[in-house]
């Protein structure tokens, strides 16, 4: 199986590394020139390279790309891989299969590096074998494949999630979101959220989600941050409260109520809530049309609805 790492930095290189230790066929290509200290390192592991730009011949002929996360979707390159179906993926998302190291990652438009370098900190001093990796200290591949670690602490992008699919992180931190990057989302916020959120994907119920409710609107906060593992941790697009405000004062108050428990109970998605807000409140008559089938579905300890 040949891999080929497009850009030589330190993910690509770190890439390059653990995909010849694991025995494919590798080889690395960069559109401008590599720094000595990476030439240096795929020369000792026999890697071949080339800088100064992309022969297609010897890069389309992969079967899975691993694109360094500074190179955008609109490159010549990039979209020449896509245009021919060749799998991409983030380094991240290569050295993750190739270690059972527990994942501690971070993402967020703002405080990422600081949160990330605090974390690591606590845990080296604390006497944990961890590794620093991400957007921040040594490509995550090239510690599994020379350094390998207990743990990691890793920073994480929108760029290089944008790229992970399999990965899954045993506890994820959101610091924040706020508008960046827009050009490489088409500037559409949306698109920059869903990248974001994708630090959630493939988490398990034993897994943690961990963010900071404050540094959003709530609004914000209420529309985009719905995980339980009842909902299996996928990206969701932009949900609302699907429990609109009747004229009935019985459902006004369920309504209020249910608002005020949904907002406080994220990241539970509504569908679990419901069944909350039917236990709660069985006689209302829109919790009884709204909630009643997801509370039957999803709690087995809820009362049937009243006929």
């Amino acid at each position: 199986m040949r891999i080929v790492a497009l850009g030589a930095g330190e993910s690509g290189v770190g890439a390059a590394v653990l995909a010849k230790k694991e025995g494919y066929d590798v080889f690395v290509s960069d559109a401008g020139t590599i720094s000595e200290k990476y030439r240096t390192l795929l020369t000792q592991h026999d890697i071949p390279f080339e800088d100064g730009g992309h022969t297609e011949s010897l890069v389309l002929n992969a079967d899975e790309i691993v694109k360094s996360p500074g190179i955008p979707e609109d490159a010549p390159m990039v979209k020449a891989v896509r245009e021919k179906g060749i799998p991409v993926i983030s380094e991240i998302e290569f050295a993750a299969r190739y270690t059972d190291a527990k994942m501690i990652c971070i993402t967020g438009s703002n405080g990422k590096t600081t949160t990330t370098s605090w974390i690591f900190h606590i845990m080296k001093k604390a006497g944990t074998d961890v590794g620093l990796a991400g957007n921040i200290g040594r490509s995550l591949a090239l510690q599994v494949a020379e350094d390998p670690h207990a743990c990691y602490v890793i920073e994480l992008s929108s760029f290089q999630l944008d790229d992970m699919f399999d990965f899954r992180a045993d506890i994820a931190v959101l610091l924040n979101i706020t508008p960046d990057h827009l050009d490489r989302y088409n500037f559409e916020l949306q698109n920059y959220v869903d990248s974001k959120m994708r630090i959630t994907r493939n988490q398990r119920p034993s897994d943690s989600f961990i963010y900071y409710r404050s540094a959003m609107r709530r609004r914000t906060a209420a529309k985009v941050l719905f995980r339980t593992a009842l909902c299996g941790f996928q990206p969701l697009r932009t949900l609302r409260c699907p429990l609109p405000t009747s004229r009935s004062s019985a459902a006004t108050t369920c309504a209020t109520q249910w608002r005020r428990q949904w907002l406080a109970s994220l990241p539970e998605c509504p569908q679990v809530l419901c069944a909350k807000v039917w236990q709660t409140f069985p006689a209302c008559p829109t919790a009884s049309k709204r909630c009643a089938p997801w509370a039957a579905h999803y709690s087995s300890t809820t009362p049937k609805p009243p006929t």
